[in-house]
């Protein structure tokens, strides 16, 4: 059970057993999708103004972890345990 992943466990979803979608549904989501891309700068606008009131109300935030720049691996990931892994001391040297 110690190599086992979650995925493992999970049921399998067999997703060509589920109808296509209808035109109406079809033309539902690609307004949804439309709708969504047009809020998007005003959205992102209301974060951004959103974090710059937060830094100026309490600048000294103690318990900050700024977002991962785009291609840095998240803290979980193989790559960056590969990357923070001292030379020598991976599961292949053990």
């Amino acid at each position: 059970m110690g190599g086992e992943s979650n995925r493992a466990r999970r049921p399998r979803v067999d997703w060509r057993a589920m109808a296509p979608p209808t035109p109406r549904q079809l033309k539902t989501r690609a307004r949804f999708e439309a709708l969504i891309r047009v809020m998007e700068p005003g959205l992102n606008l209301v974060l951004y103004l959103g974090e710059r009131v937060a830094r100026r109300l309490e600048p000294e935030d103690p318990d900050y972890v700024p977002a991962r720049p785009r291609g840095e691996p998240s803290p979980g990931s193989r790559r960056a345990v590969r990357l923070n892994t001292p030379p020598g001391a991976g599961p292949e040297h053990s």
